[in-house]
């Protein structure tokens, strides 16, 4: 990855949620930072239009300069 650039996982379980959790922490003690502090998801109208959406969460963390 780029120096700067950023990663983005979207997960649709919490078992796949908690991989990412803790690979985002590791990388966070290698100098990487946080681009969401907590998970990102969707919103209650996305929700209403698309029901698998309703489990979906988004983690950003970005690669040091």
């Amino acid at each position: 990855m780029n120096p700067g650039g950023r990663c983005a996982i979207i997960t649709f379980h919490s078992l796949e949620d908690r991989l990412v959790k803790n690979a985002f922490k590791d990388l966070l003690q290698k100098g990487w930072t946080l681009y969401t502090k907590k998970a990102m998801q969707a919103t209650y109208q996305e929700k209403q239009r698309n029901k698998a959406s309703r489990s979906a969460k988004l983690r950003v963390i970005q690669a040091p300069l």
